[in-house]
């Protein structure tokens, strides 16, 4: 009879409690898999008979044990730091099928009444963390404000389909798109475009609203 520590044996026995959490496991599995690992490591000198096929690969498994500790534990880290590295960013023109656009009951006479209100001017914060949510974002995700597609202005509404998180700073920014909504609220209120076609093209391609309306009207 031979006394062999059974740590490597672990590392080849239960191949299949190991490998899965590399592969299939998410970050909290791997770090369940890897204290039961460690856990039923320290229990164990065991008694086993004088077998040199045994033996040989109890001694191979001793040799595989830490590359296949590091293994899994780089598996970790790198599952951490997987929702950073899957956060896409998003572009100057929102989805179309999470934010098509919408907007609420309200005429243009009176969105062009100077005293007139409307009920979507804030945005709630739990209304915006609903918005990064859709978009797969974090909401404390950086270079990023929730807006209105149909401004406000022109009887956006606060629903979701009408929120999306729009970039402060691109080649096509939240500035811009501000431009382009006092712009198209002034040619609503003069009578120049109906109402309806100045929220159908803000919705539909604003870059192209603004390349119509701003750009060629310098």
């Amino acid at each position: 009879m031979v006394v062999v520590a059974t740590l490597g044996a672990l590392a080849i026995w239960d191949e299949q409690l190991l490998l899965p959490s590399v592969d299939n496991q998410g970050f909290d599995e791997a770090t369940k898999l890897i204290s039961e690992y460690e856990k039923r490591a320290s229990k164990s000198v065991s008694l086993i008979s004088d077998d040199s096929r045994l033996f040989a690969a109890t001694r191979e498994g001793a040799r595989m044990a830490q590359p296949m500790k590091a293994l899994v534990l780089s598996s970790m880290v790198m599952l951490a730091l997987a929702p950073a590295a899957a956060q896409q960013p998003v572009s100057h023109m929102p989805n179309p099928k999470l934010t098509p656009g919408d907007v609420i009951a309200v005429t243009r006479d009176e969105l062009c009444n100077g005293d007139y209100t409307s009920p979507a001017a804030k945005i709630p914060i739990a209304l915006k963390r609903r918005v990064f949510d859709r978009y797969k974002m974090r909401p404390e995700a950086g270079g990023y404000n929730v807006d209105h597609l149909i401004p406000v202005k022109l009887g956006g509404s606060n629903s979701l389909k009408n929120l999306w998180p729009q970039p402060l700073s691109s080649e096509w920014n939240y500035h811009m798109k501000n431009k382009l909504e006092g712009k198209l609220y002034k040619m609503v209120c003069n009578g120049t475009i109906p109402i309806e076609r100045a929220r159908e093209e803000i919705a539909t391609d604003w870059t192209g609203a603004y390349k119509k309306y701003i750009r060629l009207s310098r």
